[in-house]
C-alpha cells in the first residue's frame, strides 16, 4: 500500500514537470476579484487567438488576441479598437500557467499605460462555443473559443 501511494506521488511530480500542455490554456480566464480581466484563448498548434474584455456584456471593452503557443507559454498581443474598428493601440504580454492558475504580465500601450500583472483563474461558469471568422481564417477551419458568458453561434446566427 505505501508503494502505491509513493507511486501516485511521483506521477503529480512528473505531470508538474512535463512540458507545457496546450489544454492547460484553452477557454475562458479570469481574475478572481478587482478588475474584471477576462481572457478566451482558443490555440491551434502554436497559433494562438481569441478575445480579452473587461466588461464583457459591453462591446466597447471587447479586444483581438493573436499569438503564439510554445513551451514557455503564451506570448500574445490585445488589439483594443475604437467603435469604428479601427485599431486603438496594443498590449504586449506572456501568459504562463502553474498550479491551476494563468499568471498574465506584460505592457500596456494605452495612453499613460505601463507594465501589469494579472493572475487568473479558470472561467468554469458554463461551457459555450463562440464562432468568429476573419478575413485570414480559412473557410474550412473558423475560429472558435470555448468559454462562458456569450450565446452558442448557432443561437445568434443559425447555419444551414
Amino acid at each position: 500500500m505505501k508503494q502505491v501511494v509513493i507511486l501516485i506521488a511521483m506521477l503529480g511530480f512528473v505531470r508538474a514537470a512535463a512540458a507545457q500542455n496546450a489544454d492547460d490554456y484553452r477557454g475562458g480566464w479570469r481574475t478572481d476579484s478587482g478588475e474584471a480581466h477576462i481572457y478566451e484563448f482558443s490555440i491551434r498548434g502554436a497559433t494562438v487567438r481569441g478575445i480579452y474584455c473587461t466588461y464583457c456584456a459591453d462591446a466597447t471593452t471587447l479586444a483581438f488576441v493573436d499569438g503564439t503557443f510554445g513551451p514557455e507559454g503564451i506570448t500574445f498581443e490585445v488589439t483594443h479598437v475604437r467603435a469604428d474598428g479601427s485599431a486603438s493601440y496594443k498590449d504586449k504580454a506572456v501568459a504562463k500557467f502553474s498550479q491551476s492558475r494563468l499568471t498574465v504580465t506584460g505592457t500596456s500601450g494605452a495612453p499613460g499605460g505601463g507594465r501589469f500583472e494579472r493572475v487568473l483563474i479558470k472561467d468554469l461558469a458554463g461551457r459555450v462555443e463562440v464562432l468568429w471568422v476573419r478575413e485570414d481564417d480559412p473557410p474550412e477551419h473558423p475560429g472558435k473559443i470555448d468559454g462562458p458568458g456569450v450565446l452558442p453561434v448557432d443561437d445568434v446566427c443559425p447555419v444551414g
